[in-house]
């Protein structure tokens, strides 16, 4: 299966060269600082980029450890993320997929913007199930989603 996206190990520089969506524009003013978002990053469990043979960033994500065997996952989807995702969509959600199960936590969580629904779609394929909401959960007080992935033992 051809594939025009690469995946990477992430550089700390990746989180300065993403085209980010409209959405995540205002968060990442309003982060605590890009510098320390990016060093968070790259303190995670085997952080990824996707990148186009061209170099674009399509997207970085990766796991941050929470306590014991529990991880959050975390994603940044570039503005041309859609485009790329549905002409790759098997192989990318394969390898994320890949990605989870061979991490060595029993449990992985994330959370999604209530109105981002093509977010929930992504994180649905990858095998997450939805659990919850948390009430004005987000940076900018809107609800999220709670969706998780439990290994069966």
């Amino acid at each position: 299966m051809h594939s025009d996206l690469i995946i990477r190990p992430y550089r700390i520089e990746d989180v300065f060269q993403i085209r980010v969506r409209d959405e995540q524009i205002e968060f990442h003013r309003s982060h605590r600082g890009l510098m320390d978002y990016a060093i968070s990053i790259a303190n995670g469990y085997m952080p990824i980029t996707v990148t186009t043979i061209d170099n674009e960033i399509v997207l970085i994500g990766g796991l941050i450890p929470l306590y014991l065997d529990n991880a959050e996952g975390f994603f940044l989807l570039s503005d041309t993320f859609e485009h790329h995702y549905l002409k790759n969509a098997l192989l990318l959600t394969k390898s994320i997929k890949k990605y989870i199960i061979r991490s060595p936590f029993n449990r992985i969580q994330t959370t999604v913007k209530q109105d981002f629904a093509k977010a929930e779609k992504f994180v649905k394929l990858l095998g997450l199930e939805k659990e919850g909401c948390l009430r004005k959960g987000g940076w900018d007080k809107k609800d999220l989603y709670i969706y998780g992935w439990v290994r069966n033992v």
